[in-house]
């Protein structure tokens, strides 16, 4: 199984409270999922007075996680991850867009052990978040600010079958058996 979270929080009065985006993906052996949720705060406007800047900041923290990994050798795998952001921008003194973002991103997919084993992995990222704006003009300028969280992956077809397949499997082989046994039975009569 894939999965991956990421959210941000501690930005109340700053265009929204708290945001959060969270995916999860199963392996069986029929079928092969995935997921992309990305919630992004509406923009939030603001104005600074001349010659001033704003600064904002939030806690952040985005994981990604794989239980089976996958596997090397035929390319299938599962991989998980997480994104948070923020960004503010506003207009120079020349009237050019400018933009401060700061994002940081945990993803998992497998990793191999000394036998060459596949396993799952998890990564993680905890922190801060922090992005500014400047007006260095002499007049007021407006801008504007955002956040993101976003969750995202993929998850393998399961290279162990699940158990009521290898009992299907299982009961089939021994009605193969049987009607073979059958039929040595009646050929050696």
């Amino acid at each position: 199984m894939a999965s991956a979270s990421g959210s941000i929080a501690g930005l109340a009065g700053a265009g929204f409270s708290a945001l959060a985006a969270q995916g999860q993906a199963g392996s069986g052996a029929a079928a092969r999922g995935s997921y992309d949720v990305t919630v992004q705060s509406a923009w939030a406007g603001f104005t600074l007075s001349a010659n001033t800047a704003v600064y904002f900041s939030a806690s952040g923290w985005a994981q990604g996680t794989t239980s089976t990994g996958g596997d090397p050798t035929t390319g299938w795998d599962e991989a998980g991850g997480a994104l948070v952001g923020l960004g503010a921008a506003g207009f120079d003194s020349g009237g050019t867009l400018v933009w401060d973002d700061d994002e940081h991103i945990a993803t998992a997919s497998y990793t191999l052990d000394g036998a060459g084993n596949v396993h799952g992995d998890a990564q993680s990222w905890t922190g801060l978040l922090s992005v500014s704006f400047s007006n260095t003009t002499n007049a007021s300028v407006d801008g504007i600010f955002t956040g993101e969280a976003r969750a995202f992956g993929h998850s393998a077809v399961s290279a162990v079958p699940e158990p009521a397949t290898g009992l299907m499997l299982l009961g089939g082989l021994g009605l193969v058996g049987a009607i073979a046994r059958r039929r040595a039975t009646r050929e050696a009569a």
